[in-house]
């Protein structure tokens, strides 16, 4: 079985050597991964089982789901905030909108998964969805968040309910967790490039 401080290391390499950590999560912030989740999309059997792959586009047009993996055994009775963000829209090197809010879902309750249970289970993602689902450009970085013990409490006049493009770009998913008094507890992203 993988021990969970090296693949927490190895996640966080990653997440180092592309630029997550620094663009969205601040490299001054103290970042460990708590829980680790793949993100899938069972219609097109596209998979970000961890951080940094490149899928096409074609396949990711839906919202996924998302599967937390056997190393996390959750403690205590927390909800979660998932978002998924860009921090490179409309491209890495003009990223004027950085960063593009793709989706927001608060009051997510994770399953229990143990060691014997090597798929992982998948979270109902039915929570509260704020910002509803906009398909990834490269990349899409996908944020999860433990939220306080009295819930994500995010006003129905925040920004992150207003969906329109224009009303999505240049917000901060870490701000944005640190406003609502959650604790980043997981990272992964993936790149997404178009095929003819």
């Amino acid at each position: 079985m993988t021990n969970p401080l090296n693949k927490a290391h190895e996640w966080l390499e990653i997440l180092q050597r592309n630029e997550v950590i620094d663009d969205v999560i601040p490299a001054a912030a103290t970042f460990g991964p708590e829980v680790f989740f793949s993100v899938v999309w069972e219609d097109s059997k596209a998979n970000v089982a961890k951080p940094g792959p490149t899928l096409d586009r074609k396949l990711t047009p839906k919202q996924p789901k998302i599967k937390v993996q056997p190393l996390f055994a959750p403690e205590g009775d927390f909800t979660y905030t998932l978002v998924m963000t860009d921090p490179d829209a409309p491209s890495r090197e003009t990223p004027k909108f950085r960063e593009f809010r793709h989706w927001v879902v608060t009051g997510l309750k994770l399953p229990e998964v143990d060691a014997t249970d090597v798929q992982g289970k998948f979270v109902a993602t039915s929570g509260n969805t704020v910002t509803p689902w906009y398909p990834p450009a490269p990349p899409a970085v996908f944020l999860l968040f433990r939220e306080p013990a009295s819930g994500a409490g995010i006003p129905k006049d925040a920004v992150e309910y207003k969906a329109e493009p224009a009303d999505r770009q240049k917000w901060k998913a870490v701000e944005f967790g640190g406003k609502y008094k959650m604790k980043l507890v997981g990272a992964t992203f993936f790149f997404t490039e178009t095929t003819k």
